[in-house]
């Protein structure tokens, strides 16, 4: 869930909804409407949050990297 994820991992829950606005990441949704992560989603997050934070790449050169 996205509250968990944030906390995890350090980040807003708007930036989790940011990086999803953007097509960086497409999490799955319950029937209740609520994010849910898979382990690739979380290797994806990683990956966006070292490009962004440790190399810092700009959101639009994360994507382009990433894809």
């Amino acid at each position: 869930m996205i509250s968990a994820v944030a906390e995890q991992y350090g980040i807003h829950p708007q930036t989790l909804r940011l990086y999803e606005r953007e097509g960086l990441l497409t999490p799955s949704r319950s029937e209740g409407n609520t994010r849910l992560y898979s382990d690739e989603d979380l290797e994806r997050l990683q990956m966006i949050l070292k490009l962004t934070r440790d190399s810092g790449v700009n959101l639009a050169g994360a994507e382009i990297i990433l894809n």
